[in-house]
């Protein structure tokens, strides 16, 4: 069986346009399936020669055949004559949407809870809004793990509050934890799912009639919802989406909105807290530090990335905020347009001009005639929409080189998709600069870290560094996610000659990985220095220099 392979390149981690794109390519198999059955079935009823031929033929030979051969022959005779495909070439090709369909499930199960499924599937948001908590889930596991370590020497304290929300970050990594906290941000809190049980129960049991069950979850139903506004409202202005705003109101993205947002304070506070912490290990063995001689602990970046986001943002819909009026008041002048007063003023105005009149004329019955109001609107607004999100990505961070990134490249690149939502596409970028200055600083670290080798090495914590080399696929295989996903129907496609064009390149690569381990620390590997002699710790000191 085929299988389809995450993108594991050897250092670092794919884009999120890597991934989602990788995903929308499954999706769209079945689409592309179903475009090649119309084309089989067209051929078949257009190629009536042929046809004719092969029946024919099947007539021919069938005078020679006796019992089963006969009837098989018969049957293929009947099927062309139907219009069928004697082969059942389009039969196998429905078999395997309906595999593949079944395999789409699958990957939303396998990469749950950070693949959540929508009221409303929309497989493509769900893949980018899944594989954007996995690049975060990254930039905090390793750090996480990073600072399990140090806490050997320096306590570290791993309850985070964000939101008024206790946050274990130990456990963060946790599918079961992780849905917890999402049923809480949504307002699914153990009294609500309380209350609902018994309403169900109620109803089942016959003592609530139909209308009176809908009030009641109805009333439930807005309990939940004010939970998870309070948390909403608590997000900052700039970072707030799916509220109206820009036409969309939608309290599942909401949902996700906040829980995203949660993500990014846990990821900002991960990398913050090296920071502090290397810190203190400097001035805890502060005269290993200066016998060495290193660089200081480099400034983190003070930008002010989501003030920066929104006002490029505004600034760009308001740009093009004029021009969705235009386009709306030109549409409404044409769907108003008085035909018959248009005429007579052409008439009284070209009265010697007969034959551009009659040009006129029908130019302009034409136009009436030949309009769609409602198809010309989303034509023109789809394409200023995609204007916005084009401009939008083209800035670039207003920061000094190396960090005067695209916003396209903070994305890696254009994520690629049949459906399109302005203000989703939107929060997707301001979410994409909101991580990536959290993950500029963590490299800024990172890079730091390399650097102090020896100290790290002198006081027994030499090991971080190995975590510097664990790659995005690394992670995925220790929090227990595949990296590789069988896809059935493939081989078939292939045999039929049907494979979809989107199906090529390294999609359908495996890998070949030796099993990871993480770092661990002991307590032998972390000097005695409080029980170390003075004229010891002196030779100490002079053997690291």
């Amino acid at each position: 069986m085929t299988t389809i392979a995450l993108p594991c390149p050897p250092s670092g981690l794919p884009t999120k346009a890597d991934l989602t794109n990788m995903f929308n390519q499954i999706t769209a198999i079945p689409s592309d399936i179903e475009a090649q059955i119309e084309e089989l079935k067209t051929k078949a009823q257009t190629d009536t020669r042929e046809t004719l031929e092969r029946i024919q033929n099947l007539e021919n030979e069938m005078k020679e055949k006796t019992g089963e051969e006969r009837a098989r022959v018969q049957a293929q005779i009947d099927a062309l004559k139907n219009g069928e495909d004697p082969l059942g070439i389009v039969s196998e090709l429905e078999d395997t949407i309906k595999d593949i369909e079944d395999t789409i499930e699958t990957i939303s199960d396998l990469f749950t809870p950070w693949w959540e499924k929508g009221k409303i599937r929309q497989l493509e948001k769900e893949a980018e809004d899944a594989f954007t908590e996995l690049v975060q889930e990254f930039h905090i596991y390793i750090p996480v793990k990073m600072m399990e370590m140090i806490s050997k020497i320096v306590p570290v304290e791993f309850t985070v509050p964000i939101l008024g929300i206790s946050i274990d970050v130990l456990r963060i990594m946790d599918g079961d934890y992780q849905a917890e906290l999402k049923a809480q941000i949504s307002g699914v809190t153990e009294e609500y799912t309380t209350k609902l049980e018994t309403l169900q129960s109620d109803f089942e049991s016959g003592k609530l009639e139909q209308d009176a069950y809908d009030s009641a979850l109805g009333m439930l139903d807005d309990e939940k919802a004010k939970v998870l506004d309070a948390l909403y409202m608590m997000v900052p202005e700039q970072y707030r989406y799916f509220d109206g705003e820009f036409g969309v109101e939608c309290t599942e993205w909401k949902a996700k909105l906040t829980w995203s947002y949660i993500k990014n304070e846990i990821m900002e506070w991960c990398t913050m807290s090296l920071f502090k912490l290397l810190d203190k290990l400097i001035g805890m063995f502060k005269e290993i530090w200066d016998a060495l001689g290193l660089p200081d602990l480099p400034i983190p970046l003070s930008f002010d990335m989501a003030a920066w986001v929104r006002a490029v943002i505004d600034m760009v819909v308001a740009k093009y905020q004029e021009e969705m009026d235009r386009i709306v008041g030109d549409i409404e002048k044409l769907q108003n347009f008085d035909v018959e007063q248009e005429l007579a003023d052409l008439e009284q105005d070209a009265k010697d001009k007969v034959k551009e009149v009659e040009d006129k004329v029908t130019e302009v019955e034409d136009k009436i005639n030949n309009f769609d109001a409602q198809k010309e609107l989303e034509d023109q607004l789809a394409k200023l929409q995609g204007d916005i999100i084009s401009e939008i990505m083209e800035l670039s961070i207003p920061l000094p080189a190396p960090f005067d990134i695209s916003i396209q490249d903070i994305m890696g690149g254009e994520i690629e998709g049949k459906v399109q939502c302005l203000e989703d596409k939107i929060n997707q970028i301001c979410t994409a600069a909101r991580d990536w200055k959290i993950i500029a600083m963590k490299e800024l670290f990172n890079i730091w870290l390399k650097k102090i080798k020896k100290f790290l090495d002198a006081i027994g914590l030499g090991k971080l560094l190995d975590f510097l080399t664990l790659t995005f696929c690394d992670v995925l295989e220790l929090i227990g996610l595949p990296l590789e996903i069988p896809l059935p129907g493939l081989d078939k496609l292939s045999a039929l000659g049907v494979l979809p064009p989107v199906l090529t390149g390294d999609i359908l690569a495996s890998h070949d990985r030796p099993k990871i381990t993480l770092p661990t620390l002991s307590d032998d590997d972390i000097p005695d220095f409080e029980n170390m002699a003075e004229e010891e710790f002196q030779e100490f000191l002079d053997g690291l220099v």
